[in-house]
């Protein structure tokens, strides 16, 4: 029986489907692709196959030329056609016919390719007693080159290391990244399990978003099986108890031997048995009622970048700013997204952490400028205000006045993880291969109230994904990132900015922006209102001084050049917006403040002996001086007021501030007026 193609629209027969040779899928690889299995008559996740390929035609701005539904409808009617119970699917976009060259707005229409047929990657017995792999010498495309999580039809860089495996006598091979870390192999991801934990590259290691893996993560957990994305080195594949690939043509296929290292005891081990079982079983096929995705399952997105939030905790109306409620504190104007990002060059990023009911943490990144911040360091001053604290970094930003990483803020016991990334980040970076001294700075408030802080549960990669998701624009506040499970004044806190533009006329036309991590104690004052007298808490509870303990993290950005022994100045004059808030600077409080500017007049190269830098006079900083103080003031408040209720360790739970008695709490001292609303 022939088989059916699916071509632009039109079933023929496969011996009758062609294409142009002037095609640029097939001049230069311009194009995307997927792979698919049909069991049962049923296509395995359709739709999350489809996803991904209009995301991959996104990504190198192909236009998918029919709608999502109609291609769902194109490849159920194909496989209908070619009438397989169990087979494979290859669907590919072209760009199309074009001319001799590589511009691809030269090319007519895309085409829309569906071929059904049979597949046996490996043999079966491959599949009973194991694989044997290599790691290949080839490694996987830089994300910067061409991002592995785009599944075009240029696959050279897979093939070279394929054809590194078959010429060692193995049908599959390893490539690592451009760090030395694993990647995948050719054609399937890979996972690791030891002492009966299952480990996987994330995927800011430069791997696919393999759809498989993602169903062998959403069973293993669905099992009871603990999971982790982790980056992972040749060593921890060596000494793994387990190891497996996934892949939609190779399905879960175990490994039992690396590099002629055999894995245990040399046979396919119980939890990789065990799972392929339930991937077997799974029954998952596109008429099923449709399941979140693993990662989206252990946490929801909350930003574009990688924010997550865990879907056990149920999403509530948007909570107000401070601006939202009437309230405005101080005599200047914010900037026109009142965050931080209002410096231009600015960027966030942030990675939070919920999973189960134990975990409640994260990571946000502050990014001063899109260049080589290790080149072009900008200069930085550190304020303490209360020292109980790990601030990573302060000594040298302090001795020689500059910043020369990203700033990461996060919990405690996880500063060094992070400090250790910010270090990996700059020396992979191009130009610093010689360097030998980093300087990471790290920041933290302990959220140990609500997340099981002893586990240490953040990871590189975690870290990794709040920096790569850094954005301009829009900053999420409240419960996120290093926020998620902070507590402020007897209420939950959280991330939280604001900014102030000056006026040409007197401040010179410069902006302050201002984030800050609360998760400290004091009597909750806003735009001097005492409201903590309505609701609380007491000043000081009956035999607990715990409440009384906690810390705040202050970044504080500007575009005005000047120096580090005023940006000293300005630092310090955070730390009144912050008192006005009512923090009391408590013993265990580690209160700190970091400042810089993002100015290209004084920034400092690291290449040059001698450097004259212009800055501004003494007697032009008190506007920005009582600027910082008002973004700070503000960017607190935003933290407490934008943080949602979050249940944590041991039942542990933070309320959010109740907004309604808040604001009749406002009304009472005059902070705003019934018309405010």
């Amino acid at each position: 029986m022939s088989r059916i193609v699916w071509i632009n629209g039109e079933l023929v027969p496969a011996e009758q489907a062609t294409v142009s040779v002037f095609d640029h899928g097939l001049l230069y690889g311009d194009g995307v692709f997927e792979g698919m299995r049909i069991y049962s008559n049923k296509v395995f996740r359709l739709k999350e196959h489809l996803e991904r390929l209009y995301e991959s035609a996104k990504a190198i701005c192909l236009n998918i030329p029919m709608p999502f539904e109609a291609l769902v409808d194109a490849t159920n009617l194909t496989v209908k056609e070619n009438g397989l119970e169990d087979g494979y699917i290859r669907l590919l976009v072209t760009r199309g016919s074009g001319t001799l060259g590589l511009d691809p707005n030269r090319c007519g229409n895309p085409q829309v390719i569906i071929i059904v047929d049979k597949i046996m990657l490996y043999p079966t017995e491959l599949y009973e007693n194991g694989l044997e792999i290599i790691t290949s010498s080839v490694i996987r495309n830089h994300p910067a080159a061409l991002s592995p999580r785009i599944k075009s039809l240029n696959y050279l860089n897979n093939i070279l290391a394929k054809l590194e495996g078959l010429q060692a006598g193995c049908v599959e091979a390893l490539m690592l990244n451009h760090k030395g870390e694993v990647a995948e192999c050719t054609g399937d991801n890979i996972f690791v399990v030891k002492k009966s934990e299952l480990y996987t590259p994330p995927l800011d290691a430069g791997i696919l978003a393999g759809i498989t893996r993602e169903v062998v993560l959403e069973i293993a957990d669905e099992d009871g099986i603990p999971t982790w994305e982790a980056s992972l080195t040749k060593h921890d594949v060596y000494v793994a108890d387990e190891v497996f690939l996934t892949g939609s043509a190779a399905e879960v296929i175990p490994v039992v031997k690396v590099d002629s290292r055999k894995i245990g005891d040399g046979r396919p081990g119980p939890i990789t048995k065990r799972l392929n079982e339930l991937f077997k079983a799974a029954g998952d096929f596109d008429d099923s009622p449709a399941r979140e995705p693993w990662m989206f399952r252990h946490y929801a997105a909350a930003s574009l970048a990688a924010c997550f939030v865990a879907t056990t905790v149920q999403a509530e109306p948007a909570r107000p700013r401070l601006r939202d409620l009437g309230v405005e504190v101080g005599v200047f104007a914010p900037g026109p997204l009142n965050a931080i990002t209002d410096v231009a060059g600015v960027r966030v990023g942030h990675y939070t952490l919920i999973a189960g009911d134990r975990l409640r943490t994260g990571a946000t990144a502050i990014v001063p400028h899109e260049g080589d911040l290790f080149q072009q360091k900008v200069p930085a001053a550190v304020v303490v205000g209360n020292g109980f604290g790990k601030l990573v970094g302060s000594t040298q930003v302090n001795e020689l006045g500059q910043l020369e990483t990203p700033i990461l803020l996060t919990n405690t016991l996880n500063v060094w993880e992070a400090a250790a990334t910010l270090a990996e980040e700059a020396l992979a970076a191009p130009g610093n291969e010689a360097v030998r001294s980093v300087n990471p700075v790290v920041g933290e408030t302990n959220d140990g109230y609500l997340n099981d802080i002893r586990s240490r549960a953040l990871k590189p990669e975690h870290f990794r994904a709040a920096l790569s998701g850094a954005e301009s624009g829009p900053v999420e506040e409240g419960s996120v990132g290093a926020g998620t499970g902070t507590r402020t004044m007897g209420y939950k806190g959280g991330i939280g900015t604001s900014s102030r533009k000056l006026p040409p006329s007197l401040g010179g036309g410069y902006t302050v922006g201002v984030l800050t991590q609360t998760n400290f104690s004091g009597l909750l004052t806003v735009a001097g209102a005492p409201v903590w007298r309505d609701f609380g808490p007491k000043p000081y509870p009956e035999h607990d001084l715990s409440s009384k303990d906690g810390s705040c993290m202050i970044v504080v950005a500007t575009d005005a050049p000047i120096d580090a022994r005023q940006l000293k100045r300005l630092a310090l004059r955070a730390l009144v917006g912050m008192g006005r808030t009512g923090a009391d600077f408590s013993n265990g409080s580690g209160d700190y403040v970091i400042a810089f500017s993002t100015s290209e007049l004084v920034r400092i190269q690291a290449d040059q002996s001698e450097q004259t830098i212009p800055r501004l006079s003494e007697a032009s900083l008190t506007p920005l001086f009582d600027a910082v103080a008002e973004a700070t003031e503000e960017a607190i408040l935003n933290a407490i007021l934008r943080a949602t209720t979050v249940q944590g360790r041991d039942g542990n739970v933070s309320e959010a501030i109740p907004i309604e008695r808040l604001k009749d709490s406002l009304r009472r001292y005059g902070a705003i007026s019934s018309d405010d609303e």
